[in-house]
Order: structure tokens, then C-alpha cells, then sequence
């Protein structure tokens, strides 16, 4: 099922947070509004708290509840309270001084075909199979059965990019990979904001959308969750631990086709939680070919090639290349990055390199003069892929390689 907050009477407070006029209540269990900046909607009306008002999931429901402010937000016309109220289509949530959203949802595919879906299982690779369960989801009018067909076997689809899309509330906590317009691989880390969703919600969020049933393979970063404030709740505990919530959480929710799960753990770790063995062998019973891997293998090398620009202005490049050896890179003007790209269009940090999930990524900062991209100012984190090239503003040109 997938859920939003529809912005139906904007008010006169500005209304941040949303893509389209729709906060997608998809990736968190918990999202906050109120005056607060880093709410996931953030409202500038002086008649809110800071975090006045939260919506969160419970029980396979949306519920939402009062936060304690002095000017309560009401719903359907009454007041709410510190009691949660269950959200139903239609529901209209007006906020004092302050716009008015609607509350709307759309069931997931309703025809489905457990054989055909299990025979997509045993065979994932088999584009046939694909074709068969896309052909009869068509026959009985189901949509998407034409976005499965409209994806090549390795593309995303119609669907994919909106699940992308709805991926901005994930806090850039997700690196998916895509089969048939199906989610085939997720890799989960922490995000560079303040707060994070811990990796079993992330996971049971995912499974639960149309696009994660054919779910094949799941990789944690644990040690880097340790210790990072969740959305709204504790922060996330010692990696060993949150293993054994992750297996969990797959057991409950994911499909017959996961095969690989990459919890890496040292073995002193994994002797903390001896519950872990007794754990994959309950979700062997659901998912009899997963494979749980507690390591991880090493990272390929990558490094920056000066594609355009003054050698003599960029300080670190040896025979024209920066070795990616850092799990961080800093580029900047500042004599304290580790990468010096000099020049007066230059804050002292320009941006960052930093290596997440064995993958690379180009983080955004907010700057007068963006890093760019085919011409196009750089407005979200990047995933690098192998080849790509990005310009920095002083007209500098730096080409990715990772093959």
C-alpha cells in the first residue's frame, strides 16, 4: 500500500518537504511536521511548535497524533490529542494559521499468482517467466504488467522511477538496483542528515512495496548504524544487534526470492548474539535459498582523472590521477582537503567523495556556484558510476573510474 499527505489549501505559511505538492509516506515508520526545519514537512507559521504534529505507522495503519503544542492541529474539523488517530482516505489535517493536507492511499496490485510469482523465483534469471506473470497481471487489467513489460531486464521501468522518486524520504539511506522494473538488490547505510530510519523498518518498508516482492539480495552496513539517532526513536544499537532485528525483519516480510543477506560482523561480534544461527534457520523456512554472509568483500579501486583544467591548480593529482583511497574525500579550496582544486569560485569545501556501501557517491552541498553535471547543476547526493564526469566550478572536469 502506498500513502501520501496532499497539500489541498496551501495557507499562508510557506510548506516545505514536499515533491509534487505529496509528502509519500513511504522509507520512514515516523514523519514529523511542524516549524522546524529538519521536520519532513516544515511549516514557517509562528502557531507551531517545533515538532508539533507526527504521523507514524503502527500495526500496518497510518496514525497520526499531537506532539503536545498549544495549538493543536485538528482533524476532519476536531482537535487532535496525545492519542493516535487512525488516518483513512480522505481525512483532511489542517494545521492553525497553516495549510491543510488530505490524506490519500492506493491499495498495492490486487491480482496476483502465487504460482507464477514462484516460478519467477526459481528462475529469476528466466526472462520468460517475467513475460508470463507480465501477460497475465495485463489480462486482468492490472497496470502493472505494462510497466513490466515497458522495462528491459535490467531497466527500471514507470514504476521504478517512481519509487525512486519516493525514495527523497529515505534520507539517502537506500542504493537500489532493479530487474524487470522489480527491486533485484538494496544496499542500506546511514545517510549524512542528523537522524536515520533503523535498517528493520527501511527493510520492512521495502519488502511491503509492489516492487520489492522479487527481492534478492540485502546488505547492511551495520557498523556504520551504531550509534546514529533514529527517526523518532532510540538510536540504532550495536551491529550484532541489529542483525538479528535485520533477519527479524526479513522473516516477516520479505519474499520466497531473497538469496543473499550481507550482515558483515566480526566473529567477537557475532559470538555477543548467539540467537543469530537459530534466527537464519527461521527464515530458511520462508526463504529456503538464502545465503547470510557476514562479510564483505573488499572494495574495488577507484580513482579521479583531471579530464579539463589547470594541472597546476589542482593539488593531489599524481600523473593525472587522485587515487580514491579514503573512505571520505573532501574537495575544496581549503589547504585542509584532502583534494585542493584552487580557485575564487571555490568555498573552502566544495563538496565531497565519500564511499558508501562498497559504492561511491558525489554528495550535494548548497552552494552559489554549484558542482555540475552534463551542464546541469548538482541538486541531490549522485551515485558515481564508471566513467562519469562531473565539473567543478572553476571549470575544472574530473572523469570516475572504477572499473
Amino acid at each position: 500500500m502506498s500513502a501520501w499527505l496532499e497539500l489541498s489549501a496551501p495557507g499562508e505559511a510557506a510548506v516545505h518537504g514536499l515533491t509534487d505538492g505529496r509528502l509519500a509516506l513511504f522509507g520512514y515508520d515516523r514523519f514529523l511536521l511542524g516549524r522546524a526545519r529538519d521536520c519532513d514537512v516544515s511549516i514557517a507559521s509562528s502557531q507551531l511548535g517545533r515538532r508539533h504534529t507526527a504521523i507514524s505507522w503502527r500495526s500496518g495503519l497510518w496514525q497520526v497524533e499531537d506532539l503536545g503544542g498549544n495549538n493543536p492541529a485538528r482533524l476532519n474539523g476536531g482537535l487532535l490529542g496525545r492519542a493516535a488517530r487512525t488516518l483513512v482516505p480522505g481525512d483532511r489535517l489542517e494545521f492553525p494559521g497553516g495549510p491543510t493536507f488530505r490524506y490519500g492511499q492506493d491499495a498495492a496490485a490486487e491480482q496476483r499468482s502465487t504460482a507464477l510469482e514462484a516460478a519467477i523465483a526459481e528462475a529469476p534469471h528466466d526472462p520468460q517467466r517475467w513475460r508470463v506473470y507480465a501477460d497475465w497481471l495485463q489480462e486482468r487489467g492490472e497496470r502493472l504488467g505494462e510497466w513490466m513489460l515497458t522495462a528491459s531486464s535490467s531497466g527500471e521501468g514507470p514504476l521504478a522511477r517512481h519509487f525512486l522518486a519516493a525514495l527523497t524520504y529515505l534520507r539517502r539511506q537506500v542504493r537500489p538496483t532493479f530487474q524487470h522494473g522489480f527491486l533485484d538488490a538494496v544496499q542500506l547505510f546511514p545517510s549524512a542528515d542528523a537522524t536515520h530510519s533503523l535498517p528493520p523498518a527501511l527493510i520492512a518498508q521495502l519488502c511491503s512495496h509492489p516492487l520489492g516482492r522479487f527481492l534478492r539480495t540485502v546488505e547492511v552496513d551495520l557498523a556504520a548504524f551504531q550509534g546514529r539517532p533514529s527517526h523518532g526513536g532510540p538510536p540504532c544499537g550495536p551491529p550484532a544487534q541489529t542483525a538479528l532485528l535485520v533477519l527479524d525483519a526479513l522473516e516477516q516480510h520479505a519474499g520466497p526470492t531473497l538469496e543473499r543477506a550481507v550482515l558483515p560482523l566480526t566473529r567477537s561480534q557475532r559470538a555477543q548474539v548467539p540467537q543469530l544461527d537459530a534466527r537464519i534457520e527461521k527464515c530458511w523456512q520462508r526463504m529456503p535459498r538464502l545465503q547470510v554472509s557476514f562479510s564483505t568483500p573488499p572494495p574495488r579501486p577507484a580513482w579521479l582523472e583531471l579530464a579539463a583544467g589547470d594541472p597546476a591548480t589542482a593539488r593531489g593529482f599524481v600523473d593525472g590521477r587522485y587515487p580514491l583511497q579514503l573512505p571520505r574525500v573532501d574537495l575544496g579550496s581549503a589547504r585542509s582537503s584532502a583534494l585542493v582544486v584552487e580557485s575564487k569560485l571555490h568555498p573552502p569545501r566544495l563538496t565531497c567523495l565519500e564511499r558508501m556501501a562498497g559504492a561511491w557517491v558525489l554528495r550535494h552541498e548548497f552552494h552559489a556556484h554549484p558542482v555540475r553535471i552534463d551542464g546541469a547543476p548538482v541538486t541531490a547526493d549522485v551515485w558515481l558510476t564508471d566513467g562519469l564526469v562531473f565539473e567543478l566550478p572553476s571549470g575544472h572536469r574530473l572523469r570516475f573510474r572504477c572499473p
